[in-house]
C-alpha cells in the first residue's frame, strides 16, 4: 500500500510475478497459500498479485525469457505479510482466494502437432 504525498490516499499496488510450474500448480491446486519473495517491492496486505507461470527449464536455452512464460496465471489478493523468520530481506505474504482466477492450459499438455 502507498501512501499518496499530495491527498493521503492509500493505493494498492499490483505485482506481476514469475512462479515456477510446479509451484504454480500446487497455489492452483490450493496446496500451496503463500508466498516468499525478496522484499524489493514493499508487499503489503490488500496489493494484488498475478502469477504468471514461468518455465526456465523445459523450453531449451534458445528461447527469449518472454517465451518461456507458458500462459497461464493467477490472480490473488495478498492478505497478510510478514518477515518474521524470514532470511535477511526476505517476506513471506498470505494469497487470498477469494479473488483467485486461472487462465491458460496446464503446462504438462502440449499441442499436438
Amino acid at each position: 500500500m502507498v501512501i499518496g504525498l499530495e491527498q493521503n490516499l492509500e493505493i494498492d499496488m499490483h505485482h506481476e510475478l514469475k512462479i515456477e510450474p510446479p509451484y504454480f500448480q500446487a497455489v492452483i491446486d490450493g496446496r500451496k497459500t503463500f508466498e516468499i519473495r525478496k522484499n524489493d517491492r514493499g508487499y503489503n496486505a490488500g496489493d494484488t498479485v498475478l502469477l504468471r507461470e514461468y518455465d526456465d527449464t523445459s523450453k531449451g536455452y534458445y528461447l527469449s525469457p518472454d517465451q518461456r512464460y507458458t500462459g497461464r496465471t493467477h490472480a490473488a489478493t495478498i492478505g497478510y505479510v510478514t518477515g518474521y523468520e524470514q532470511q535477511p530481506g526476505q517476506v513471506v505474504f498470505s494469497l487470498l482466494p477469494d479473488n483467485a482466477k486461472v487462465s491458460g492450459r496446464p503446462h504438462h499438455e502440449t499441442e499436438k502437432e
